[in-house]
């Protein structure tokens, strides 16, 4: 018995309910973002945002101002003679410069977790401070 393919019908998608193509019976959706809005529909789910590039800008404005950093041009340079805020001070540029490569390949979740590593690092210069 050859193979003979199962004729394409059009179904109606479940969830936006415009029409689409398929040979198969059981699919329900005209595509997977409606299989995916559905599945957030019937659990309750939200949508998780993307951020813009200019969110993601205020984002690391707000991060560098909790932070209390100072422009390049204008931040003193870090003497020898106190390395324990060396190293903290280096580990907040290096934060800092990874946040800002971060905002500009728009990663939210990784600018998220270079967000809280900012955060830690502030607050434990707030603590050195102390």
């Amino acid at each position: 018995m050859p193979y003979t393919p199962r004729p394409v019908t059009v179904h109606a998608c479940a969830h936006c309910g415009q029409p689409y193509e398929s040979r198969h019976l059981r699919r329900k959706y005209c595509s997977n973002s409606c299989n995916v809005l559905a599945s957030y529909a019937r659990t309750g789910r939200q949508r998780e945002p993307r951020l813009s590039r200019s969110d993601l800008e205020h984002v690391v404005s707000t991060v560098m101002a909790l932070v209390g950093e100072v422009p390049e041009q204008v931040r003193p340079p870090i003497t020898a003679a106190r390395p324990a805020r060396q190293e903290s001070a280096s580990a907040l540029i290096e934060a800092r410069e990874k946040t800002e490569h971060l905002a500009r390949t728009k990663k939210a979740t990784r600018l998220q977790e270079a967000r809280t590593e900012v955060l830690k690092l502030a607050q434990a210069k707030a603590q050195d401070k102390k």
